[in-house]
């Protein structure tokens, strides 16, 4: 039994533009996808970390480590998952950094 997977339009999309920052380059690429997520990173952050501002810095972090490290990305993993995989080892980078105490 041959089975295919099929993606929703947002997946397709989100594809698109990886592709289009892979291959391209291109900020406008970069710009939508973060824009797509940008929010959804930011709270995460923010529930783990005590500051707001450490929280924006850090969105923006994880998004250029992303976007840096995008091609190692395989084509079926969603960007989303891939950013949910490393937030957990961010906020405690941070304290160490910083001197923050749980």
């Amino acid at each position: 039994m041959n089975q295919t997977r099929t993606f929703s339009k947002n997946a397709q999309k989100d594809f698109n533009l990886i592709d289009h920052i892979i291959l391209y380059k291109s900020e406008n690429a970069c710009s939508e996808l973060m824009g797509r997520y940008k929010k959804s990173v930011y709270y995460m952050i923010l529930k783990k970390v005590p500051n707001q501002q450490d929280a924006e810095d850090l969105t923006i972090e994880t998004f250029a480590k992303a976007f840096h490290k995008l091609a190692l990305f395989k084509k079926f993993m969603l960007l989303l998952l891939g950013f949910f995989a490393s937030l957990p080892t961010i906020p405690s980078i941070l304290c160490e950094e910083k001197k923050y105490r749980p």
